[in-house]
This record gives C-alpha cells, sequence and structure tokens, in this order.
C-alpha cells in the first residue's frame, strides 16, 4: 500500500527588500494576540535548493492592512518583540523534538 501524504498548503507571502528585490516568504504563523489586538506574522523566506539539515532564518512582524493592502511592519514596542519572540522560541522548540 502507498504512503499517502497529507495535503498541507503553506500560505505564502511576498515581501520588498530595501533593494526593491521581491522575496518569496513561508508563512509559519499568523495570529491576533487576545491582548493586543494585534495581528502578528512569523515567517520564514524561501530558499530554493536548501537542504533539510541547514538552518533558516525567522523573522516576526505585526501586519497591518490599509487602503493599500497589507503590510509587515518591524515591531518597536517592547510588547510586540515579547510576543513574537515568544511564539518563535515555542515553534523552534516544538521543531527540536
Amino acid at each position: 500500500m502507498e504512503k499517502m501524504e497529507p495535503d498541507v498548503k503553506k500560505e505564502r507571502i511576498s515581501i520588498v527588500d530595501p533593494e526593491g528585490k521581491k522575496i518569496d516568504c513561508e508563512v509559519i504563523v499568523s495570529f491576533v494576540d487576545d491582548n493586543t489586538n494585534k495581528n502578528y506574522v512569523v515567517y520564514t523566506p524561501i530558499v530554493k535548493g536548501m537542504s533539510d539539515d541547514e538552518e533558516i532564518s525567522i523573522f516576526g512582524a505585526l501586519l497591518s492592512t490599509d487602503e493599500n493592502g497589507p503590510k509587515l511592519l518591524v515591531p518597536t514596542e517592547e510588547n510586540d518583540i515579547a510576543i513574537l519572540k515568544e511564539v518563535i522560541d515555542e515553534f523552534l522548540k516544538e521543531e527540536d523534538n
């Protein structure tokens, strides 16, 4: 009997770096914090040809939406940074197991 793989579709986003280069990224998690009522996203750039044992870069940002569409904002408040750090640490802990 053939082993079936789950059909899990990863959410993707594209960001533009300061030099104007488009970078495709995979969303690890996006969520609204109950206490701050802010939208957050944790993501990693998609690197073609990367092996499973290579380290990946993980980023966290605030997700804002206005009339021009969604935007990722760099967290500057300590509380936002702490929330994202906790989520990233939890993700990394789960990946190690």
